[in-house]
């Protein structure tokens, strides 16, 4: 018969295994896709014109250190040229350690800091200076997104008694 140690045990190797082979299938698609060694900018999350933050991520697929500013530049595309959108200053300084692939940092962008505190709705793009490893440069990284119209909110009228 077998004990209640064994059982623990073959599922603790179960686990393992799961855990190795996840891995391995992770690593494999990071190969196929050419990130290996690479850093990228993604806006998460839906955009809108009632929105007050837009959500960044910034997946580092290297084992470099990945170090980063709150600063970033926003344009919208009108007419079909890019135009930089003014706003306030941002001087806080965030390092960001990376020494696993699959790290990744969630970054938020305050709308209210732009003109008119919202965005819309439109085509943008945001970019960030950040810096891949401790003997490199800061470099552009570039991420872009659509701004959606938010959808009308009810208005509920209650009759005068």
């Amino acid at each position: 018969m077998t004990t209640f140690d064994e059982i623990k045990e073959i599922f603790s190797i179960k686990r393992i295994i799961a855990s190795l082979l996840a891995a391995l299938m992770m690593f494999s698609s990071v190969v196929k896709s050419g990130k290996l060694g690479k850093v990228e900018l993604v806006v998460t999350g839906e955009v809108t014109t009632q929105s007050e933050k837009i959500n960044l991520e910034i997946r580092s697929y290297s084992l470099k250190e990945i170090d980063y500013s709150e600063e970033y530049t926003i344009e919208v595309k009108k007419d079909g040229e890019w135009e930089k959108l003014e706003r306030g200053p941002i001087k806080d300084i965030a390092i960001v350690p990376s020494t696993m692939f699959f790290q990744s940092s969630n970054v938020s962008v305050d709308i209210r800091y732009l003109p008119g505190g919202k965005l819309e709705a439109g085509e943008y793009r945001i970019t960030k200076m950040i810096k891949v490893g401790s003997r490199s440069d800061f470099e552009p990284y570039t991420a872009y997104f659509t701004v959606t119209e938010a959808p009308a909110q009810e208005v509920t009228t209650v009759p005068a008694a």
